[in-house]
């Protein structure tokens, strides 16, 4: 009897352990499967970023000097209105193919506008001067751009502004190769006119470049630029937004296209190219070369690997598709 009592006690003691051991291992498994639940469902909610090339064209006129190539528009009309026709026609073609399109002038070519554009010559601009046409009627953006020997960036500003176009915010084309001839600190303030009453504040810069663009650096990407010794290097902190031209041509979307589809650049980061046009190179042949051009690359856009934006654009999409995070790309 005893025996049996006892037996049957170790019996009851096993099947209770089994119960425990069986009890923990289905509270394990329950916590191990909560957690790679809420792991799977962490990794779900991870942002996806696409990976798109943000294509800018840009155009820019130059203050008269030999340096630039550009004669004084004010002192010839008849060379203001060749290239205002050439401008006018580049214009109606990024139109018809449905691009964006910045216009970055210097003082000189703006002053030739006020001077030289009456009622007789605005006849092919809808009644309106040359840039308010490209901004009101097109819908293209309007961008101050200074080599500030003379007229500084508000000057500038300031002549968009007569012309009744308000101009953007953006600062198109500056030294900042090599750092100590670099003027990033210019923009980190207003900035006074010299020459009118009036005050410009950027906050999206394009082009930096070297003098004469003797050494520029060849970069992709958006990013805020650390100061003018780390111009290369992001700093959240920076209220200056820096947007990359890349080789600043149609060959090179296609080149860096290239290196995003081969692996050789990694996907889900914001890449930028620009198209840049200089005023004086239009001419009917440059402009049906260029359609050609734009016409090839809007197959790609079509696919989704790139997107024609302005460059006030270009920053909206970064920080509303990419949370402004930076990608900096530099090639060698």
């Amino acid at each position: 009897m005893i025996n049996d009592e006892v037996k049957k006690r170790s019996r009851n003691s096993r099947i209770s352990k089994k119960k425990k051991v069986l009890g923990l291992s289905i509270i394990l498994m329950g916590t191990f499967s909560a957690i790679l639940v809420a792991f799977l469902i962490n990794l779900d909610q991870q942002p996806s970023y696409p990976t798109i090339i943000y294509v800018n064209i840009v155009l820019h006129n130059e203050e008269p000097s030999p340096d630039t190539g550009y004669f004084d528009y004010t002192k010839n009309r008849t060379y203001y209105l060749e290239h205002r026709e050439m401008l006018r026609l580049l214009a109606l073609m990024l139109k018809q193919n449905n691009v964006s399109f910045d216009f970055q002038s210097d003082w000189c070519f703006l002053q030739a506008v006020a001077l030289f554009d009456n009622d007789t010559v605005k006849a092919n601009t809808n009644g309106k001067n040359i840039v308010r046409f490209i901004k009101e009627d097109l819908g293209f953006e309007v961008d101050p751009h200074a080599h500030e020997t003379s007229y500084n960036y508000a000057d500038v500003a300031f002549l968009i502004q007569n012309l009744s176009v308000t101009p953007s915010n953006v600062a198109g084309g500056f030294l900042a190769i090599p750092p100590e001839y670099s003027v990033f600190d210019h923009f980190l303030a207003p900035i006074e006119g010299t020459h009118y009453n009036y005050t410009w504040m950027a906050d999206i810069l394009w082009g930096a470049a070297s003098y004469l663009h003797s050494s520029d650096i060849t970069a992709s990407g958006v990013w805020k630029p650390k100061s003018k010794d780390e111009f290369y290097e992001h700093s959240s902190s920076q209220r200056l937004i820096y947007v990359a031209r890349y080789l600043g041509t149609p060959a090179g979307v296609k080149a860096l296209l290239n290196k995003i589809e081969s692996g050789e650049r990694p996907s889900g980061k914001i890449y930028t190219a620009a198209i840049f046009i200089g005023q004086k190179n239009l001419t009917p042949e440059f402009i049906a070369q260029l359609d050609s051009q734009i016409k090839e690359l809007k197959h790609y856009e079509t696919e989704g690997k790139i997107k024609f934006t302005t460059i006030q654009e270009t920053v909206e999409v970064w920080q509303d598709l990419f949370d402004s995070l930076p990608n900096i790309v530099i090639e060698p």
